[in-house]
């Protein structure tokens, strides 16, 4: 009861917010208390905040009323954070400024892109601060403090951008920020992310990216994530219920596949939990023979067809119907137009870690938010789990608590991949089948000297001098 009263309290407090912020007519009326502001000044000197840090998902049903206001940097997944920028600009008079302390999720997440772009279109920034995964408050992880001024930039407008060293103290944050702090053009601050860098570190990131082609082309756009099922606790099972269903009835085995979760997915092997996927595609993909009945007629179909896994659903029954992750009908797996594509040689890999993970997976259907790419290249896989890939992603993907990054396919696909001889790629795939070889051996067989030889030919592919390097 007590759980229930706080939640009914908290979507009253996110009401109020979303009130105001779609120019509803809150008790309190800024606009009318402070008349002399807009009709004077036309808009306020200074906007100081800490908004309320509200994940999108908290806020479905009012996703309507947000994008019928109007707002320029509105995204289906947006936090609620993005909507407090865009409206503190616009509130502020020319020459006003604003101060504020969010998450800084927006810096790289995709939601944040058209954010990332009016800001610097609409204000003159003065500094920006990344505390990444340092503790500053209890009540907000990975802070970020931006400050600005709402002017039109100038073509060398630049900002004094710091990303905030874990060992600092916070008593010093003034002075550390600048003498640390790096100095960074305005109009480097691109859409596509945010990195708060010198630059010369711009230029060198400049140059891996443009020294190849970006990876999701260089695949011909076979990268994908991994099988989301929108209920795992029916579609998951273990060995021993897998054993059971089949024992029960032997269709079972048709539709049961091996799988992997993104734990399993470990650097050049991998580490299969016997997990299993009960794999019913979408009527949309596959034609099955309940495919053009109704409901009833058809799950009859499906009973018949496959009776012990019919059996099995009927625990999860009213969540599987009430899921939005479905086919044509409640047993189906949502539409994928990828399927047969988990059967072939892949590239797997986790969402989060703190350095590359990538192992081929062969027959295995794997999880979201793991992905794959469809390939079967030995010089691939040692140039994705070189050092050249860890420093790109810990440049552009989204972080989280402990020194983790993001490895989604919107952070891995513009990778650069480099023009590389015949010659120079056997060198490497050579020194990948050694690794591999030792991994399957012993998986935790020392591998660190191959690898460094891969990172030095991967550096030459780059063509980086030793300063860069």
């Amino acid at each position: 009861a007590a759980d229930k009263q706080q939640k009914d309290q908290y979507k009253l407090q996110i009401d109020a917010i979303i009130h105001t912020l779609t120019n509803g007519k809150a008790e309190f009326d800024f606009e009318i208390y402070f008349s002399e502001v807009f009709h004077q000044k036309g808009g306020f000197d200074v906007l100081v905040a800490n908004p309320p840090y509200v994940r999108q998902e908290k806020i479905k049903e009012l996703k309507p009323n947000l994008k019928a206001a109007g707002y320029e940097c509105f995204s289906g997944t947006a936090d609620l954070l993005v909507y407090f920028y865009e409206r503190a600009v616009k509130l502020l008079r020319s020459g006003g400024s604003v101060a504020f302390i969010t998450s800084n999720k927006y810096y790289r997440a995709g939601y944040g892109k058209a954010l990332r772009g009016f800001l610097p279109r609409n204000l003159t920034l003065h500094q920006l601060i990344d505390f990444g995964d340092a503790s500053v408050f209890e009540a907000i992880a990975y802070a970020s403090i931006l400050i600005g001024i709402r002017t039109t930039p100038s073509q060398d407008a630049a900002v004094l951008g710091y990303t905030w060293e874990n060992d600092m103290s916070f008593g010093r944050i003034a002075q550390i920020i600048s003498e640390r702090g790096q100095t960074i053009l305005q109009s480097e601050l691109k859409p596509d992310g945010w990195q708060l860098e010198s630059p010369a570190t711009f230029q060198l990131l400049k140059k891996l990216r443009e020294s190849g082609k970006p990876l999701g082309e260089y695949v011909g756009r076979r990268l994908y994530r991994g099988v989301l099922t929108g209920f795992n606790e029916a579609f998951i099972i273990d060995r021993t219920t897998r054993d059971c269903l089949i024992q029960e009835h032997e269709s079972s085995a048709e539709i049961i596949k091996p799988f992997l979760r993104g734990r399993d997915v470990k650097r050049w092997r991998l580490e299969f939990a016997d997990q299993y996927l009960i794999k019913i595609e979408s009527s949309e993909n596959k034609k099955h023979s309940w495919s053009d009945k109704n409901q009833d007629e058809a799950e009859k179909i499906f009973e018949k067809t496959y009776p012990a896994v019919h059996s099995w659903f009927k625990q999860f029954r009213f969540d599987l119907k009430k899921r939005a992750d479905q086919g044509k009908y409640f047993w189906e797996l949502r539409s994928c137009k990828y399927w047969d594509d988990f059967q072939s040689m892949t590239i797997a890999w986790g969402n989060l870690a703190t350095q590359p993970q990538f192992t081929f997976a062969e027959d295995y259907y794997i999880s979201a938010p793991a992905s794959f790419i469809v390939s079967d290249s030995k010089f691939l896989l040692g140039l994705l789990n070189s050092n050249i890939t860890r420093y790109l992603v810990s440049q552009n993907a989204a972080t989280r608590q402990g020194g983790f990054w993001e490895f989604k396919p919107m952070y891995i696909s513009p990778l650069a991949i480099p023009a590389a001889s015949p010659e120079q790629q056997q060198t490497i795939e050579l020194l990948v089948d050694q690794i591999l070889a030792a991994k399957a051996e012993n998986p935790k067989a020392d591998t660190n000297a191959l690898e460094r030889e891969i990172d030095q030919l991967v550096y030459a592919l780059y063509e980086l001098t030793p300063d860069e390097i």
